[in-house]
């Protein structure tokens, strides 16, 4: 994780591998399942990171997989809304535009129908976001600029975040291009 954190992402994903080697070759116990999962949401993300956004793809539907077999709440909780937007984005970044949309939707309902309140106004903000990138790059500006606009009024209430004015003038970008 400290590796992770200093950007040193070809390292951190050297000790991630021997680490998944490892408990692969352990007991499956839900703790090491639970770990199986954190260590293939680091690798996806570092190598997400690095531009191998297809390879991402695959370790962080392995950790869906594995959360979905061991969860109870199944498909509605705050792991896989944070995966689904994990695949969104590297789908994104490989243009496969009508998965992510598909993908970001629903983390976005999950993030709705959450408990968890902490993050989840910001993390809807980022789905709405995600989700007006999407719809600018299948050509639908006009549904693009409401979730821009969806975006920067969630933002707004959240003015206590330190980025919030970078991000309203990122929003802000973005409800241009869709004018």
């Amino acid at each position: 994780a400290c590796l992770f954190k200093m950007h040193k992402r070809a390292s951190a994903l050297t000790f991630l591998r021997k680490s998944l080697d490892i408990v692969k070759r352990l007991s499956s116990d839900e703790a090491l399942q639970k770990l199986t999962i954190s260590i293939h949401t680091h690798i996806g993300q570092c190598l997400a990171e690095m531009n191998q956004d297809v390879m991402a793809i695959d370790h962080l539907e392995q950790a869906m997989k594995i959360h979905l077999e061991i969860s109870e709440s199944k498909e509605h909780d705050r792991v896989v809304a944070e995966l689904k937007n994990y695949i969104g984005i590297c789908m994104m970044h490989v243009k496969n535009f009508d998965s992510a949309l598909a993908l970001f939707e629903h983390a976005m309902r999950i993030r709705k129908c959450t408990t968890i309140v902490e993050d989840s106004d910001e993390a809807i903000a980022l789905s709405h976001e995600y989700i007006g990138i999407c719809l600018i790059q299948t050509d639908k500006p006009s549904e693009a600029l409401f979730h821009f606009e969806r975006t920067r009024d969630i933002r707004k209430k959240l003015s206590f975040d330190e980025n919030f004015d970078e991000n309203i003038a990122n929003n802000l970008q973005n409800t241009a291009v869709c004018l």
